[in-house]
C-alpha cells in the first residue's frame, strides 16, 4: 500500500514516513500544499495524510480539489489547529478522518485502520484479501487460503495493487 504524507516540517514529514515505512507501506512526501496537490491528483495513493498549513495551496483545498474530481482518496488531516470549527471544516471539505498534533503514533495508526477498513481497502486484522487471496502487509506475506506464496517484490506489490483496485475487486 501507498500513502502519501504531506508536511511543511522537515522533521515531522520524516518521522512520519518513517512511521508508515515501517509499517510496510511504501511513502511519498511533500513538503508544500502545491507539491501535495500534484502528487495527490495523480491518484496512485492508497491514503493521504495531510496537514492542514501548507506554504502555498492549503490542505482544506487540497480535499476539495480531490473530492471535486471524484477522487475517492481517503484523506487524514494531522494538524495543528484543534479548534471545532476547525475540525467541522476539515471533514466537511471530504477529510476522512482529522488527528491534532502532538498525536500519539499508536492513534494515527489505528485511525489509518479504521479509515482503510471503511473504505474497504484492509481487512479487520490489517489484511488484504480478495477470494482466497490473502496479503497481510505488515511482513509481506500472500496467501491463497493457508498456502504461503513465494513471490517476488515486484509480485507482491502487483498483487497488492491489484488487490486495493476497486475494478478488480468485483471480479473476485
Amino acid at each position: 500500500m501507498r500513502v502519501l504524507v504531506v508536511e511543511d516540517d522537515a522533521s515531522l514529514l520524516r518521522i512520519v514516513r518513517d512511521v508508515f515505512e515501517g509499517e510496510g507501506f511504501a511513502t511519498d512526501g511533500a513538503d508544500t500544499g502545491d507539491a501535495g496537490w500534484y502528487w495527490a491528483e495523480q491518484a496512485v495513493h492508497d491514503l493521504i495524510v495531510l496537514d492542514v498549513m501548507l506554504p502555498g495551496m492549503n490542505g482544506i483545498d487540497i480535499v476539495r480539489k480531490l473530492r471535486a474530481k471524484r477522487l475517492d482518496i481517503p484523506v487524514i488531516l494531522l494538524t495543528a489547529k484543534d479548534a471545532v470549527e476547525d475540525l467541522v471544516a476539515g471533514l466537511d471539505a471530504g477529510a476522512d478522518d482529522y488527528v491534532t498534533k502532538p498525536f500519539a503514533v499508536s492513534e494515527l495508526l489505528a485511525r489509518t485502520r479504521a479509515v482503510l477498513r471503511r473504505k474497504g481497502t484492509i481487512g479487520q486484522e490489517g489484511e488484504l484479501t480478495g477470494g482466497p487471496v490473502r496479503l497481510v502487509p505488515s511482513v509481506r506475506a500472500a496467501f491463497v487460503g493457508d498456502t504461503p506464496l513465494n513471490l517476488t517484490v515486484k509480485e507482491y506489490e502487483l498483487l497488492e495493487c491489484f488487490l486495493c483496485n476497486k475494478c478488480f475487486k468485483k471480479t473476485i
